[in-house]
């Protein structure tokens, strides 16, 4: 963007030194190139920053560094004086710069000023002379006084005041007031010197002290770039509220000559617009446009429409879509409005130009009215446009002068001068009293110097006022002429004292440069008009006072596309453009085969969408959300939007978030999506005022339906129409696709393909009962209510949902075959036969029963079987069970709802070799239960030789779980088999009590048992096994049974018991044809004899005495009191005081006592040994 207007205090204060004296000027330039400090702009709250940016300096020879930051605050905006100082690195400046420049006049007044001037160098000004208030006679300029650049600095601080010592004439420099006097012809003399710093630097180091403009900005919206074309520059563009969006050029053409705007938005919030631009990069605008607007330019690129009463931003919006543009290659278009009022611009005509420049937003008028210099400066201040106050242009650079062209192409004036107020001041936006003696020629002195001449101008208007021209001159210019010499007539005289020599700046628009003449103009070759520009002064600057938030523009490319859409034959692109604009009753036509894809664009209430051909039209009957493929399909994703028969779009379920496809039934259709928060999103659609059959397509599924009056709507949901809806009679799917048909929560027929594209899977209620059949063709398959149905047969098959009219199956779904033809469900294969064409669908339960003890043969229940299907389970017992046949039962029922029968073991039951029962049910008509019960195996346990032989035992057993068994006489017991038994066999036939007392014995005569044999198992000795028992005379024997039938042979042997007591000695029996003996003392020996049989006995003395042992034998059953025979004789000696005894056989049972003895007691009788 042009460079604003900034403060000019500086340039006036370099102005005063250098107009002065010139002397050492050039010195003066050469040291300002030891630095640049531009100003420096950042961004408000930026984290990263650097106070040093963008100040160039040498550092080889100085080292920059920050003084005094000026209360920077990056979070706060404003401005900022920050102080530097570059420091000379060490013996690298030996002595202090210092440009002196002397001027002699007449007459001395001194001021001084060394103020420091933001973007300068230290200063130190002195200023001597007095005013005369007139020139030397002769000499009309101050010789030497204008070599000096006066050219404004960068970055100049506005707000710099110059003030005269004594407190008097204070002129602020924003002002233009110049206090230099051009008539002053004292000597002056001004220093600029770049200060020794002494805390900063020693005597060899030279020290420059500088201070420079931080500016902290507002953070903005990213500037806004269009393409730069020929003159049209990228203008960054400053907003205000009004915004204005072009959108998307739409060719009207086929040539692709020719295009609109048709979607063009403008919004001012209610503000009126006064003003709107419109200016092209290149090409031309239309005649039509060019003759509607007030005012163009010269080349037909620009043209303004100024609204005295205002308009609306939709009658601004209007009028751009109406428009039609000649497209030119690489083309901007530029459009601006604005609410700020006008001035000046009520009588145009038609040699007025005026245009906006994109690169710097600035309005350029053209007035073609010969007028001398000043009422054309005074006239241009008289227009304002925009808010803008109008001032005689300042063209600062060759890029502005070559767009002006553009206005015209003659002599024109701009704001450039070296005319001054009789007071020295430059002016500066103010008007000029038309009357001799009001100005005069800021120097009377002439010169061939060009570069002299150029000091004496300055632009006197617009927010440059006061700034030197310095270049754009045509070479040799300015040369200030004398016109004397070539005797021609002003047209205004009226500032007679001023029209001798060149003083005021014209435009030569031929060759693009400026050129100084006389400030009243020549009829012989006039300035034929002159230039007023609006714009440029910094916010808040402008006189015109504009509001800037009234305006807004915009800068694009322009792209035009073929039309896709058409409203009322005003074409759009891209469609969705259209849909933006539409408004009620409009038509918004689809006109190009493919189209700008649109997503999540409102379809409005009242707004028709056609399809391209008109096919297929969509309604809103509430602004309704669609999307638009690139191929014109429609997807409604909200709302309710009315569609023509037959149409094909898309839906897209808030339920699920998928798309479906559907095509609409004949006849005008609803096509609803509710987006109600909290309720019901599923899609659906609903045809009005007709009572015929309605067919609904949902991607490849065709269902049919009916309303349920004429004036009472169905409503078919997506994509489950049959979904608990039983006006929804039919569906039906390509035998070659996949489908899912939901009926309800629990029945569902989903297709899988396989079958002729030509053929169909049809799903159709019953009248009868609202329930379906599903009739699958040859090849297809299916799953349906959850059954796999594999491929159907030549004659396809018909699976149904259960029918109360099969009594026997009335719940069971059931398939219908043609007979010789064969289908597999759920892995079984139904063949139809001449008596059987119907199978009921599903399995029967069959519950079995086995227990503890026995088990299904693998451990796996078999499937339960299908209707007619054989049923086989094999039960095996488990280790030491036997299945009970007698108890193993098999039922059937004859159907669902028939009796339970009570099948033949034989009929269905097979035995095998293992023990294990195999159940076969040839074919199945209803739910099957199987009890098998299974026994534990028994051993029959038969026990002999209880009583044979005139004795008498009895027999115990005890098993695992504690039962007990006895018997005393010959017989059998049932017993587990494979279990332990703990057998006891006793006496059961004591007698002779003797010692009972004592002992706790039950006699002393009894059968005790000396065999016991296994006679089934080789004739097993369990003898050896056995424990004996001396208290009880019984043994004890642990016996497992392993076979079902087992005999034990028992002996019992009467017996009764001899005791052997010894004194002096020991005894021991020797014989080994005692039945037992009691372990015990050696003097003592108790054994069990069979009766009739001896035993032997050795006696041994263990005295040592030598005495003859003596020994009685006693039958303590006859006479328990009595000592007995005496058998000492029988007493054999063998040696080693060794003695032997053959006990002589007894009667059976009698009981006897042997003692005897060497030890005699002190009355010399023989003692019975206690027993």
């Amino acid at each position: 963007m042009r460079r604003t207007k900034a403060n000019r205090a500086l340039t006036f204060v370099m102005a005063a030194a250098l107009l002065i004296g010139s002397i050492h000027g050039v010195g003066a330039k050469e040291q300002s190139k030891d630095y640049d400090a531009p100003e420096l702009t950042l961004v408000q709250g930026a984290s990263d920053y650097d106070l040093t940016a963008g100040i160039t300096y040498d550092s080889e020879k100085y080292i920059l560094s920050v003084t005094d930051t000026g209360n920077f605050d990056i979070n706060v905006v404003g401005d900022y004086e920050i102080s530097y100082t570059l420091t000379g690195k060490e013996n690298s400046v030996k002595e202090t710069e210092s440009v002196e420049s002397t001027e002699i006049t007449e007459n001395t007044e001194v001021t001084k000023s060394t103020e420091a001037v933001s973007g300068t160098e230290t200063v130190a000004d002195t200023e001597t002379g007095e005013d005369t208030g007139t020139l030397p006679e002769g000499n009309d300029s101050v010789d030497g006084a204008d070599g000096a650049d006066i050219s404004e600095p960068d970055n100049a601080d506005e707000s710099t005041d110059v003030e005269e010592p004594d407190g008097n004439n204070t002129v602020d420099a924003k002002d233009g007031q110049n206090p230099v006097n051009e008539n002053s012809a004292d000597a002056d003399t001004v220093n600029i010197t770049e200060e020794q710093t002494p805390k900063a630097a020693n005597a060899s180091q030279k020290v420059i002290n500088f201070s420079r403009t931080v500016k902290v900005v507002a953070a903005e919206e990213p500037v806004e770039i269009y393409p730069v074309n020929d003159g049209v520059a990228t203008y960054a563009n400053t907003q205000g509220n009004y915004t204005v969006n072009l959108g998307t050029p739409v060719w009207t053409d086929s040539t692709h000559t020719k295009f609109q705007y048709t979607n063009a938005k403008i919004n001012t919030d209610g503000d009126g617009i006064s003003l709107m631009t419109i200016t092209l990069s290149n090409g031309r605008l239309p005649d039509d446009i060019l003759g509607n607007a007030n005012i163009s330019d010269v080349s037909g690129k620009s043209v303004t429409w100024i609204f005295g009463d205002e308009k609306s931003s939709q009658e601004i919006q209007e009028k751009i879509q109406n428009m039609t543009f000649d497209y030119a290659n690489n083309m901007n278009i530029y459009v601006s409005i604005n609410g700020n009022d006008n001035k000046g611009f009520n009588n145009l005509n038609s040699q007025m130009k005026l245009t906006q420049w994109s690169k710097n937003g600035h309005y350029y008028l053209y007035i073609p009215e010969q007028l001398s210099w000043s009422k054309a400066y005074n006239k241009a201040m008289d227009f304002k446009l925009a808010g803008q106050q109008g001032y005689l242009s300042t063209t600062t650079s060759t890029e502005e002068l070559a767009y002006l062209v553009n206005l015209n192409s003659e002599k024109t004036w701009v704001a450039g001068t070296r005319l001054i107020r009789v007071n020295g001041s430059l002016l500066n936006n103010d008007k000029v009293e038309m009357s001799a003696g009001v100005l005069k020629y800021r120097s009377m002195q002439t010169t061939s110097d060009v570069n002299v001449s150029k000091t004496h101008y300055y632009w006197a208007a617009g927010p440059e006022a006061g700034l030197s021209i310095e270049d754009l001159w045509r070479s040799g210019e300015p040369n200030q002429g004398d016109y004397t010499t070539y005797q021609w007539s002003p047209i205004d005289m009226t500032l007679s004292d001023v029209q001798r020599f060149e003083s005021c700046v014209m435009v030569l628009t031929d060759v693009k440069k400026l050129n100084d003449y006389c400030e009243g103009n020549f009829n012989e070759d006039p300035v034929k008009g002159f230039f007023v520009e609006f714009g440029g002064y910094a916010d808040g600057k402008d006189p015109g006072h504009p509001d800037n938030t009234k305006e807004g523009d915009t800068n694009v490319l322009v792209e035009p596309k073929d039309a896709e859409a058409m409203i009322a034959g005003v074409k759009y692109a891209p469609l969705a453009d259209a849909l933006d604009t539409a408004e009620a009753n409009d038509v918004v036509e689809i006109i190009k085969d493919q189209v700008t894809a649109v997503s999540d664009a409102t379809l409005k209430k009242d707004v028709q969408l056609k399809s391209n051909g008109r096919t297929f039209v969509y309604k809103g009957n509430v602004d309704s959300k669609i999307d638009v493929a690139e191929d014109g399909t429609v997807t409604v994703t909200g709302g309710k939007v009315n569609v023509t028969g037959n149409t094909t779009l898309k839906v897209k379920s808030p339920a699920d978030s998928q798309t479906y496809q559907i095509t609409t039934p004949s006849g005008a259709t609803d096509v609803i999506v509710p987006d109600t928060p909290g309720g019901d999103k599923t899609p659906y659609v609903m045809n009005k005022n007709t009572t015929g059959a309605l067919s609904l397509k949902i991607g490849d599924v065709t269902y049919t339906y009916t309303n349920q009056s004429f004036d009472n709507s169905t409503l078919v949901y997506i994509p489950d129409a049959m979904y608990k809806n039983e006006l929804v009679t039919k569906a039906e799917v390509p035998a070659d696709k996949t489908a899912v048909i939901k009926l309800d929560d629990k029945n569902t027929v989903e297709t899988k393909g396989g079958g002729n594209a030509s053929d169909k899977v049809t799903v159709v209620r019953r009248d009868t009962d609202k329930k379906a059949d599903v009739k699958i063709p040859a090849g297809a398959s299916a799953t349906v209510f959850g059954y796999e149905v594999g491929a159907a047969p030549t004659n396809g098959v018909t699976v149904s949902q259960s029918s109360t009219t099969n009594s026997g199956y009335p719940s069971r779904d059931y398939v219908t075959l043609k007979q010789g033809e064969s289908v597999e469900i759920d892995g079984v294969t139904y063949t139809a036969t001449d008596s059987v064409k119907k199978f009921y669908l599903g399995t029967f339960n069959t519950t079995i029963t086995t227990g503890n003890n026995a088990e299904i043969s693998g451990g796996v229940k078999p499937d339960d079987p299908g209707y007619l299907q054989q049923y086989t389970v094999k039960i095996s017992p488990k280790t030491n069970f036997d299945l009970d046949k007698d108890n193993f039962t098999v039922t059937m029922k004859k159907s669902d709802t028939g009796v339970t029968e009570t099948l033949k073991f034989s009929d269905v039951c097979t035995v095998d070799a293992d023990g294990s029962i195999t159940v076969t049910i040839p074919q199945v008509t209803g739910d099957i239960t199987i009890n098998a019960a299974a026994k534990r195996q028994l051993t029959t346990l038969n026990v002999e030789g209880l009583t044979a032989g005139g004795a008498k035992g009895s027999f115990k057993a005890v098993d695992a779980s504690g039962n007990t068994y006895k018997m005393e006489a010959d017989g059998s017991i049932q017993v587990d088999r494979n279990e332990e038994l703990t057998l006891t066999f006793t006496p059961n036939d004591f007698e002779d009590k003797y010692y009972s007392d004592l002992t706790g014995e039950k006699g002393e005569s009894f059968s005790i048992l000396t065999a016991l044999e296994e006679t089934t198992d080789n004739n097993k000795d369990l003898f050896t096994t056995a424990t004996f028992n001396w208290t009880e005379k019984s043994y004890e024997i642990k016996y497992t049974p392993t076979k079902a039938d087992v005999t034990l042979k028992a002996t019992f042997t009467p017996s009764h018991i001899v005791h052997f007591h010894v004194t002096g000695g020991t005894a021991e029996v020797t014989d080994q044809k005692l039945v037992t003996k009691e372990t015990g003392a050696v003097q003592f020996q108790h054994v069990i004899v069979a009766d009739g049989e001896t035993v032997d006995v050795k006696l041994t003395d263990t005295t040592a005495n030598g005495l003859v042992p003596m020994a009685y034998w006693s039958d303590v059953s006859e006479s328990p009191g009595n000592a007995g025979a005496d058998v000492s004789t029988q007493i054999q000696n063998v040696g080693g005081q060794t003695y032997t005894y053959t006990e002589c056989k007894t009667a059976e049972g009698i009981e006897r006592d042997l003692w005897g003895g060497t030890d005699r007691g002190g009355d010399g009788k023989q003692r019975k040994a206690v027993k």
